[in-house]
């Protein structure tokens, strides 16, 4: 393929690193950042994109830009996701097709959420399908499990931690409802759903299969 990554080759010898997992989040707010960067550590090192896009189509831009500028390698165990919410908009599941495409060239992943990323975290409370009219719609049910919540609120990851499986297990159940009603989980009206359970079965994976 003419615009492939490659690596470039390195001489580390025997020394071993963590795998890198790279995310690119939107910028507007630390939600994301602040979850995912509490799992640093151990066998995976979890770095952010730089800037502060917010649009699928820059999101996956900066993904590509950064992955090849830190010259990471897939050989090495490093990975990349992009990470949006769906925000019930069929406009922006086209931005999200768009941004497969891009990534697909380090073979990135994307990530998404409908309506929005504290889907991930009312997974850990229970299963439920229900259909929310607004991303706000979304935190208010939240708000209901941890009353103080606001976007960017902090300790989210410490608070969640008992109910991880839990919430990977509801999350699978979402995706597998959506495919039995729908026959495509990944449409913009398929809510509520959402894909983060596959970047935290990827970091509890390398955790365990490295120590």
């Amino acid at each position: 393929m003419k615009d492939a990554y490659r690596p470039k080759k390195r001489n580390s010898g025997n020394r071993q690193r963590k795998s890198v997992i790279l995310i690119s989040a939107e910028g507007k707010n630390k939600t994301e950042k602040l979850y995912f960067d509490a799992f640093n550590g151990g066998n995976v090192n979890i770095r952010f994109t730089k800037g502060n896009e917010t649009d699928p189509v820059h999101l996956a831009n900066a993904l590509v830009r950064d992955y090849k500028a830190s010259e990471l390698d897939p050989n090495l165990g490093d990975i990349a996701f992009c990470i949006v919410d769906e925000d019930l908009s069929p406009l922006q599941e086209q931005l999200i097709q768009r941004s497969e495409s891009i990534i697909r060239k380090i073979n990135g992943t994307m990530i998404v959420s409908n309506p929005c990323f504290e889907i991930w975290y009312i997974c850990h409370y229970g299963y439920s399908t229900k259909q929310y009219a607004s991303n706000q719609d979304v935190v208010n049910t939240l708000k209901k499990y941890v009353p103080d919540y606001e976007k960017g609120f902090p300790h989210m990851q410490e608070i969640l931690a008992g109910s991880i499986t839990d919430a990977i297990t509801n999350a699978k159940r979402l995706e597998m409802y959506h495919e039995a009603t729908t026959g495509n989980a990944k449409r913009y009206n398929c809510q509520s759903r959402t894909d983060v359970y596959i970047v935290i079965e990827v970091i509890l994976k390398k955790n365990i299969t490295k120590s």
